[in-house]
Order: C-alpha cells, then structure tokens, then sequence
C-alpha cells in the first residue's frame, strides 16, 4: 500500500509512559483552541468516525488472517514532515477496536498535543525535495499504528482511505495557512507535492497514482467516508 502506515509494537511500559505523560501536560493543554476539518461547506468537523477494515493489495476489504478479537490502534504525530519514524514520545491517542466497526477520532482532543510537538520541516527532507512555504509554518503528520490486542504483535501496512475511491489518505496537522510543493523520491516511488492547506487546522491529503511508480498527493478537505485500514500480508 503506497505511502501508508507502518509496523510498531507497543510495550506495556511504553503505554504507562504514554498516560503518564498525558496526565503532565493537561495543565498546559487548555490555552490551545481545539481544531478540526473546515468542510468545503464551511462547517467544521472535530470528530471523525473511521470504519477498521482489513484489506488485500488492491485495498479491497478482506476478512482478518489472524482473526483478532480485539485491536489496538495507535495514533501519533510525525513532526516536520510527511513520511518518517513514529517515536515513542509521540503517541496521542491509544484506541481500542473490533474490526468491521466504526470508532471515534477525537481531533479537538489531541489538538493540544499534536499542536506542542508540531515543527517546521526537517531539514534532511527539505532536502530531499519537499517544500514548505511559509518556511516557519509548524507540521505534522498523524501517523496510524495498530498492534493485536491478544497477542500484542503489531501490524503493518496501516493507513486511511477514502471508502468511496480506495485511495489512500494522509492526516496532518498545520499551525497556519501553507503549501507544500515538490517531489520526494522514496522507496521506489516519485511523489509529486502540489498541496494548498487554506487554514490552520488538521487536512486531508490524497494519494493518487499517476502511473508507474508515481503518486501525486493533493489536498482533499471533502472527504468523509474514511476506513482506517490494515493491510493483509
């Protein structure tokens, strides 16, 4: 699945640090207003709705290999770029689901947090071609995890899609109004920026192919029907 999630599994004691930590800042968490989607309608959604699905190569729902009673799905932030490493000091939320079910993504609620870690753009993927204007615009990406609640073994191939298209959707995070242009050339692919985010806030960006190993990424605000997907080996 081009340009989706990644593997990561979660230790018990990474998830007492993660609680932990989110008891420390809920002090300094109130000044930040709370943020979300503006819709083409000019209405603003807070919260969104996925629906967890397992999917095949072709990003077509299939039934779990492994059957899981129960997932885990681990949201963070990817500050000051697209693609990058999730640490562990960066997990917002932790989300329990069922799959073929739909659950609740609170964006008003992790605005404080994506807000304190997001930053201006890497300077190793300013290199590699990504451009961010205006420069001091603050970013990030809302990375999604997911690990088998049973058994603890997380999953790869995570990531949003748009139900009606299939293709695949990157959530992120910006302080103010940006664009961000340019062509990155990673794991094989090209992909081709031309994204225009109006106002501060979290936006959707779509991945579309546009032929052999190329993927053009534009913003998509419009989209609603979201799966949160899992990509079958």
């Amino acid at each position: 699945m081009i340009g989706l999630g990644a593997s990561y599994t979660l230790a018990m004691a990474d998830k007492l640090k993660y609680i932990a930590f989110a008891v420390l800042v809920i002090a300094t968490s109130c000044a930040v207003p709370r943020a979300g989607i503006i819709m083409p309608d000019g209405s603003t959604v807070y919260t969104l709705h996925p629906r967890l699905e397992f999917v095949d190569d072709q990003r077509q729902t299939v039934s779990s290999i492994r059957d899981p009673r129960g997932v885990l799905l681990i949201i963070a932030a990817i500050p000051g770029e697209i693609y990058g490493e999730v640490r562990r000091d960066s997990i917002i939320q932790l989300i329990h689901a069922r799959p073929n079910s739909l659950f609740l993504l609170d964006l008003g609620k992790m605005t404080p947090d994506v807000n304190r870690m997001a930053s201006s753009l890497r300077t190793d993927f300013a290199a590699m071609g990504l451009i961010v204007t205006p420069p001091n615009t603050r970013f990030a990406r809302i990375a999604t995890l997911a690990e088998d609640e049973e058994t603890k073994t997380g999953f790869g191939g995570v990531g949003f899609l748009d139900s009606s298209s299939r293709e695949g959707l990157i959530l992120v995070y910006v302080d103010r109004a940006c664009t961000i242009t340019g062509t990155q050339h990673l794991m094989g692919d090209n992909r081709q920026f031309d994204v225009t985010l109006r106002h501060p806030g979290f936006h959707w960006i779509r991945l579309a192919g546009t032929g052999t190993k190329s993927v053009l990424l534009t913003d998509s605000d419009g989209v609603q029907d979201i799966i949160y997907s899992i990509s079958q080996p």
